[in-house]
């Protein structure tokens, strides 16, 4: 065995315990109590979204989710990206910095 693979499952039995088996395990019932919550709808929302989210049921979703954050949301699409991990992408900060700093008001 590599010590690599050593240090990995060191590290994956410290952070791998009761806990978080039953967190990752309640996940889906947390999502579903969420979603019926209702939301302040005096709360201003800023949402980036990633271009690759524009068709099928993430679509439907978005639209659906925007209506449930009220009037005092905001939408901006960040082009050229297919997943939401577009606050990680070297690429795409200015855009995202930008879109806050917009949103803000500064």
């Amino acid at each position: 065995m590599t010590i690599v693979a050593i240090v990995f499952l060191k590290f994956a039995n410290h952070v791998t315990n009761d806990t978080i088996i039953d967190q990752n395990l309640q996940l889906p019932t947390n999502v579903i109590e969420v979603m019926h919550m209702a939301f302040p709808k005096e709360v201003p929302v800023l949402l980036l979204d990633a271009d690759g989210h524009t068709r099928g049921s993430w679509k439907n979703y978005r639209e659906d989710h925007l209506k449930r954050l009220g009037e005092h949301n905001q939408y901006k699409m960040i082009v050229g990206r297919n997943h939401q991990n577009i606050y990680h992408d070297v690429k795409h900060r200015r855009v995202v910095c930008e879109a806050i700093e917009e949103f803000i008001g500064r």
